[in-house]
C-alpha cells in the first residue's frame, strides 16, 4: 500500500522560505552584523529552495539571500561599517553555488524518477502478457 504524498501548496512553502529568508536577516543583524556565525544559516533557505522548486527557484534565492547579506547587512553593527563589495559578491557566488548545485540535483532527481516510473509501468505491462 503507498502512502498517499502530502501535497502543501506551493504558496506556503514560498511564504515559509521568505520568512526564513527574513528570520536568519533579522538573527544576523541583531547579533552584530555579518561577522556573526548566524549569517552562514541563509544556506538552509537556499538549499530548501533549490530543493522543492529546482534550479531557477534555487539560484532565484541564492540571489536575494547574497543581497540581503550584502550591501545592505553592515559588517559589525556597532560600528556602522559596510561589507566590501568583494566579500558581499564572493559570498553571493557561494549561495549561487549552493543553490545552482541544489537545484540541478533536484531537477535531475525528479526527472530520473519519471523515467524509472515509465520503465515500472513497461515491466507491469511485460509480466501482464
Amino acid at each position: 500500500m503507498r502512502k498517499k504524498k502530502a501535497n502543501y501548496p506551493k504558496a506556503i512553502i514560498i511564504l515559509f522560505i521568505i520568512a526564513c529568508n527574513a528570520l536568519v536577516y533579522y538573527l544576523t543583524y541583531k547579533t552584530g552584523g555579518i561577522r556573526s556565525i548566524y549569517s552562514q544559516l541563509m544556506y538552509l533557505p537556499v538549499v530548501f529552495s533549490g530543493a522543492v522548486f529546482g534550479l531557477k527557484a534555487g539560484m532565484m534565492n541564492a540571489m536575494f539571500s547574497g543581497l540581503l547579506l550584502g550591501p545592505i547587512m553592515p559588517i559589525d553593527l556597532t560600528l556602522s561599517n559596510s561589507d566590501e563589495l568583494w566579500f558581499w559578491l564572493v559570498r553571493l557566488a557561494f549561495l549561487l553555488i549552493v543553490g545552482i548545485l541544489t537545484g540541478y540535483l533536484s531537477d535531475k532527481t525528479k526527472e530520473n524518477r519519471k523515467i524509472l516510473k515509465s520503465y515500472e509501468i513497461i515491466a507491469r505491462k511485460n509480466l501482464n502478457r
